[in-house]
């Protein structure tokens, strides 16, 4: 009867060892997931944080510059056919030609 018990716990191990390793490689699992998942949480939490992203703020920077430089030619234009439209009226009313 010696044999009987031996052979049930030789049983007992080769049934233990499967879900012995199986519990460990979930804990493994679980651990990792919950790790990852904490350090997408921290970056997105980073993220949000900024004002911008950094390459779109890079782009709105250019943008910036591009729009001030067309603003001050804008400005220049103006200036200029407003110069314009004073000369024409004065030749308008020199030579006494309808300008309308």
């Amino acid at each position: 009867m010696e044999g009987t018990g031996r052979d049930l716990w030789i049983k007992g191990m080769f049934w233990l060892f499967p879900i012995i390793f199986t519990a460990g490689g979930l804990l493994w699992q679980i651990n990792t997931t919950t790790t990852q998942v904490a350090d997408l949480a921290e970056k997105m939490d980073t993220h949000e944080r900024r004002e911008s992203h950094p390459v779109t703020a890079a782009i709105l920077e250019g943008h910036e510059k591009i729009l001030a430089v067309l603003v001050d030619e804008q400005q220049i234009m103006r200036q200029e056919v407003q110069a314009q439209a004073v000369d024409i009226a004065a030749i308008c009313q020199a030579t006494g030609a309808n300008c309308r």
